[in-house]
């Protein structure tokens, strides 16, 4: 299993910035999140990516999956 986490910047026509947060599973090309905010912090991030991980089963176990416990 491999996912790959994409971030993207770019600005509106007023020059503010919105950042972009994707989340594909490289196998199936899936998916499994978006986040598009004018800021996006490590904490919503980590928030977002335990939201996906009960979902996916296979996740379970998982030697690649670290979790961040606050």
């Amino acid at each position: 299993m491999v996912w790959a986490l994409y971030f993207h910047f770019d600005s509106t026509v007023d020059g503010r910035a919105v950042k972009i947060a994707s989340m594909i599973d490289e196998r199936t090309r899936e998916s499994l999140l978006h986040i598009v905010e004018r800021s996006i912090t490590a904490e919503r991030l980590v928030v977002e990516l335990e939201k996906v991980a009960p979902r996916r089963a296979d996740l379970r176990g998982c030697c690649g999956w670290i979790a961040v416990r606050r």
